[in-house]
């Protein structure tokens, strides 16, 4: 499984959020339910739980023999707590990262 992130911005204030995934579906997608919610909080970044929700309606996560669906959708999310992590903690990237 994989995720493509860009967040130009800071919370409350972003340009441009966006998120790809790739073997959660059975074609990679785009995640806009997701990037829509972390958009539009006016500020700071929405809670897990807001998160959550908005990755399970661009989710469409599939059994198969390799993994489960549950399994994808816990993976799908713990990637994008890592790819919010630093705007969390330290107030985000700057140009030296």
């Amino acid at each position: 499984m994989g995720l493509a992130a860009l967040l130009a911005g800071a919370p409350g204030a972003w340009q441009c959020v966006r998120f790809g995934f790739a073997s959660v579906a059975a074609t990679p997608i785009l995640a806009r339910a997701l990037a829509a919610a972390i958009t539009g909080a006016a500020c700071g970044l929405p809670d897990d739980e807001s998160l959550a929700e908005a990755l399970g309606r661009d989710l469409a996560a599939r059994d198969d023999t390799r993994s489960t669906a549950e399994y994808r959708r816990r993976v799908a999310m713990n990637l994008v707590r890592e790819a919010l992590a630093p705007w969390r903690h330290q107030g985000g990237f700057n140009a030296s990262d």
